[in-house]
């Protein structure tokens, strides 16, 4: 049996990639927030503006995820906050048709149509990019 084995000499976990998630739409939010974190991310999925700024204060990320719930200008202002807290971390925007004009402010777009794989892997891969560019 195997229950009794010592993890030593184990590489210790890699630490959760930490998300804050931004979205008008507090069911699919926490929908959202369910999925990411069963894919092994952290994720803070802030109740409204105050929340948001709030936790913006109190901690770091690897990478922010904004709605299409939101509106374009909330969206554009929560990123230049965001990124003024988090220089290097990317930001993920989930699209539909009318956010065409918030694609210059957003590193990687997702439509709201390629569902939870679609996300996970734009943020894996915006996230290792910015890690890459970070080293060099």
């Amino acid at each position: 049996s195997n229950a009794g084995e010592s993890t030593a000499g184990r590489a210790a976990p890699a630490r959760a990639q930490s998300l804050l998630l931004l979205s008008v739409d507090r069911e699919l939010a926490l929908l959202r927030e369910r999925v990411l974190e069963l894919a092994g991310f952290a994720v803070t999925a802030p109740q409204g503006r105050k929340d948001a700024l709030r936790a913006l204060k109190e901690k770091k990320f690897d990478a922010l995820v904004i709605t299409y719930s939101m509106s374009s200008k909330n969206a554009v202002e929560m990123r230049k906050l965001f990124q003024e807290q988090n220089p290097n971390a990317p930001t993920i925007g989930i699209v539909k048709e009318k956010w065409q004009d918030l694609k210059p402010h957003i590193d990687f777009a997702v439509s709201g149509d390629e569902g939870p794989d679609g996300l996970i892997e734009a943020l894996r891969t915006a996230i290792n990019r910015k890690q890459l560019r970070r080293v060099k």
